[in-house]
């Protein structure tokens, strides 16, 4: 769902992880943030959080995550500091699960 917002101000991305299996786990929520149109190269997507979050079977959490300016900054070689230029951005959520015994 597009949203605009304030470098300045920090953004808070929340979601729900389930564990649909029938077995204890865990799983590595990471949060990705993609700026296509900077005016510098960039990877596509680049982890900016990441929650462990445990899970018994059937069960769900919900999970916030909070990204700052330096989230969706870029280092400036020349300038030797921190640049966040204003654009639209893309989040994703992504995973890594694993078993717990």
């Amino acid at each position: 769902m597009p949203q605009s917002g304030n470098l300045n101000e920090p953004v808070t991305v929340a979601f729900d992880v389930v564990n649909a299996g029938r077995v204890e786990g865990a799983e590595v929520a990471e949060l990705y943030v993609g700026d296509a149109h900077t005016s510098v190269p960039r990877p596509v997507r680049e982890l900016k959080g990441f929650a462990k979050v445990d899970l018994k079977p059937g069960e769900s959490k919900h999970v916030s995550l909070t990204l700052d300016r330096r989230a969706f900054s870029y280092y400036d070689v020349e300038n030797k500091d921190w640049a966040a230029q204003p654009g639209d951005f893309t989040i994703w959520v992504a995973g890594r699960p694993t078993i717990c015994r």
